[in-house]
């Protein structure tokens, strides 16, 4: 075993640990594997370790393929990506001339969410009412009558602008949209352990997926049609497979390059700013990097893909646990990252003393912005007996109290591992506001109340 293979089977048994559910992992530099493997159980039950090449439920890492499938229908000519809503589908009434095919690819339709806490409790249970995808898209079109806002003036991750395109690439292809799929993308680049999820049933080589009761311990998660899904998140397949569909992406036997690019460019809205999407993938700089990345959580399970297009790198981490680790997955990755790409990447900036009067301006309890009343906060940010600042509280599923260290008087990096940053948000004048950098991804924060 080389020093790396070895460093990364370290931090990834430290976070997924043999009696627990696990994960497969692959991380790859163009054609060469540089490690492949599998850590903690895919049944616990019978004790059946995670193997490199389980399957699992990618979750919205799908979207990536439901975009291709619209791109390659635009190539053929069969439809256009500005083409409206309206065009394919039936109800929407208010807004089915606005929205645009584009829109739903890179979340700017204003399209409300459908996977929210009632439709949970309505229809992921055990005993829940069957729904096919027809009738899932008339339950969009009637509980949301109006748009969350105009479309291309915002961006809100919205599944159910996804279950749409896979119904519009079914009414355009005259197929099915596992059909189209297997025959388009999947058989052609020799995905054989890849395919749409339509069963009520866990397919055979599947990890078993696990969420834990109220008492902490694992048990099997709901799986039926449901859960699995539709077009936003409904694709089960491996590490070897997702890195097959990778080399053929950036090598061009998917999309030609026009495609290619529109699908890996950051989405600019009607007012000219610029949001870190494309069409199914978030795109991002890390340390100096571009890196293209996307994760999928669904009940059971949770997967996380990078790719480095300079570097030609990908990372590729599978789990059969919807929270991925008892913990916040990105400092793992990071760490995972760091460990591959740590002599390509830009060093971290050196830390800098803070002023008192800047110290003051950083401290106190923070609660992300438009969350409820009594919702807990998210953090606190309290000053150390070193003169240093400290970050204390849940960061995505994990408690810990975290030294952050100074970039300048506006922004601070979290020493945790992953790549998080605040920075001072200057937006609101006489609001004090922090903005939380979540690989990418944006969190205003609110200052809740001061602390001397």
């Amino acid at each position: 075993m080389n020093k790396l293979q070895d460093r990364i089977n370290r931090i990834m048994e430290e976070a997924c640990p043999g009696q627990q559910p696990g994960a497969s992992l692959m991380i790859t530099k163009g054609d060469e594997i540089l490690v492949h493997n599998g850590y903690g159980l895919a049944d616990l039950p019978g004790g059946i370790p995670s193997d490199p090449n389980s399957t699992y439920l990618i979750a919205s890492v799908s979207k990536q393929f439901t975009c291709a499938a619209i791109l390659l229908l635009a190539e053929a000519g069969q439809l256009s990506i500005d083409d409206s809503l309206g065009k394919y589908v039936d109800g929407f009434s208010s807004y089915r001339e606005q929205v645009t095919i584009r829109q739903m690819m890179n979340h700017t339709s204003g399209i409300p969410d459908y996977f929210d806490p009632h439709f949970l409790k309505t229809y992921c249970q055990e005993e829940s009412p069957s729904l096919n995808q027809e009738e899932l898209v008339s339950y969009i079109s009637d509980r949301y009558p109006k748009l969350e806002f105009e479309p291309g003036s915002d961006w809100a991750y919205s599944n159910s602008a996804y279950v749409i395109l896979g119904f519009i690439v079914e009414r355009v292809a005259g197929l099915p949209f596992e059909q189209f799929l297997q025959k388009r993308i999947f058989d052609p680049l020799g995905m054989d352990h890849t395919k749409v999820g339509i069963s009520e049933t866990r397919e055979p080589g599947m990890a078993v997926g696990y969420d834990k009761n109220p008492e902490g311990s694992y048990i099997p998660s709901v799986y039926n049609r449901i859960v699995v899904g539709w077009a936003d998140g409904n694709i089960i397949s491996n590490c070897r497979d997702l890195h097959k569909w990778l080399r053929a992406l950036y090598t061009g036997k998917v999309l030609s390059p026009n495609f290619r690019e529109s699908m890996l460019s950051p989405t600019v809205l009607n007012d000219g700013r610029t949001t870190p999407y494309g069409f199914g993938w978030f795109i991002y700089h890390r340390r100096g990097l571009v890196e293209h990345w996307h994760t999928g959580s669904t009940v059971g399970y949770h997967c996380r893909m990078s790719y480095f297009p300079e570097k030609e790198v990908a990372v590729i981490c599978l789990l059969n646990s919807e929270k991925g680790i008892d913990g916040d997955l990105n400092i793992p990755f990071t760490t995972m990252v760091n460990a591959v790409l740590e002599d390509e990447m830009e060093p971290l900036p050196a830390p800098v003393s803070l002023s008192r009067g800047d110290l003051q301006l950083w401290k106190g309890k923070w609660r992300e912005v438009d969350l409820a009343e009594n919702s807990p906060l998210l953090f606190t940010i309290t000053e150390d007996s070193e003169g240093g600042l400290r970050l204390s509280g849940n960061l995505f599923g994990t408690t810990g109290d975290w030294l952050l260290i100074p970039e300048n008087s506006t922004k601070l990096y979290l020493a945790s591992g992953a790549d998080y940053y605040l920075i001072r948000d200057s937006s609101d004048e006489g609001s004090p506001g922090l903005v939380l950098n979540s690989s990418g991804r944006e969190i205003r924060m609110e200052l809740r109340e001061e602390i001397g």
